[in-house]
């Protein structure tokens, strides 16, 4: 289980022996003491690291697993517990245990996770912040118009004014960020290359209809789609 701040990890090596748990910081030197932990109970092959996907805060862990080529593979916690059942404990020493036991059960089966390339993390991650941007400009217009709508005007004006130019902030953030995805597309030839074919006109590609005049966002979000 993998959080902002810790690591609950359990070691799960097979039906008889008990299961081992042990927190460690999420942070690099935390990765090495988890790695030798894990190395002084089971040996340095046969391994499997299993992570819950927690977005972000898995990722350093991911990239330091990839440098060691070390097997992981990034689950859903929905995933995780409906192939488990229902569990009595809740708490991240149980999750932990569970999600390793899961690992064990269908280690044949489990799709191995391949961390993106340099390129792919950061458009990733600027898209997540643009839709956060435009997340937070729908709630403010929203706010302004309810508030016009239904509080004295004399009232309001200032808080719509305040509101308004909170608004014009955010589409400025909003700008620069397409600007900064057109720059970290533009240094990958092969993104590049990509993207450029799937923002081609819709007759390109038969019967698959892209939205090429629906702004960047969407020239992105069809990239995903075809890498």
């Amino acid at each position: 289980m993998v959080s902002k701040l810790t690591i609950d990890a359990a070691l799960y090596v097979s039906a008889t022996d008990p299961s081992l748990h042990q927190q460690f910081e999420n942070r690099p030197s935390g990765f090495r003491k988890l790695l030798a932990w894990v190395h002084q109970r089971s040996g340095p092959t046969g391994l499997l690291f299993c992570l819950e996907h927690t977005g972000i805060y898995a990722l350093p862990l991911c990239c330091f697993l990839t440098q060691h080529k070390l097997s992981y593979s990034l689950q859903s916690a929905l995933h995780v517990k409906r192939s488990m059942g229902i569990q009595r404990a809740k708490n991240d020493k149980a999750d932990a245990v569970m999600l390793a036991r899961f690992a064990y059960l269908y280690r044949d089966e489990i799709k191995l996770s391949q961390l993106p390339s340099k390129t792919l993390l950061k458009i990733q991650h600027l898209l997540a912040y643009r839709q956060r941007l435009i997340k937070n400009k729908v709630a403010l217009e929203v706010a302004v118009n309810e508030l016009a709508s239904f509080v004295d005007k004399e009232f309001s004006t200032s808080i719509i004014r305040d509101s308004q130019k909170h608004v014009s902030q955010l589409m400025a953030s909003v700008r620069l960020v397409d600007k900064q995805l057109q720059a970290v597309i533009a240094e990958d030839p092969v993104v590049q290359k990509t993207y450029q074919l799937a923002t081609a006109p819709a007759a390109r590609f038969g019967n698959r209809y892209w939205l090429t005049n629906g702004g960047l966002f969407t020239s992105v979000y069809a990239l995903f789609q075809e890498l």
